[in-house]
């Protein structure tokens, strides 16, 4: 389980491995992996969540609306350096009336840049955003 651990999120990732369970703290305001496309991991996050929407590689309900407005609240800026930065969280709730919670939690799901299996036909490897027949 990924949790974002800024603000509330720390007390949780902190409770669940008090119980034992198997979490992993994610920073989204610590350095990206790529440093020269993103300022930070919640823009790496982020546009790797767009990359498989734009794909067709990430499975979604169609019928959730919700989440679907959610994600496509997103916006991002290119910095004086060139890097990929998110409009900040709450100025893009302001500005859509949406709470992103549900868009943040898939983007967590992609916070590790370990090989996860989404489904039985295929596997995120660790080698970018690519995907691959298993």
């Amino acid at each position: 389980v990924y949790v974002d651990m800024i603000g509330i999120g720390h007390g949780v990732v902190t409770r669940l491995r008090e119980v034992g369970e198997p979490v992993m703290g994610v920073n989204v305001g610590d350095p990206a992996l790529d440093r020269e496309r993103f300022v930070n991991r919640r823009a790496e996050l982020a546009w790797r969540v767009r990359d498989l929407a734009e794909a067709g590689d990430l499975d979604l309900d169609p019928d959730d609306d919700e989440l679907a407005a959610q994600l496509l609240a997103w916006r991002s800026a290119p910095t004086s350096r060139g890097q990929e930065q998110l409009v900040r969280k709450a100025t893009l709730e302001a500005e859509s009336g949406l709470s992103l919670d549900r868009a943040d939690a898939v983007m967590l799901c992609f916070a590790e840049p370990a090989t996860i299996t989404v489904s039985s036909a295929m596997t995120f490897g660790p080698e970018g955003s690519r995907w691959r027949k298993i």
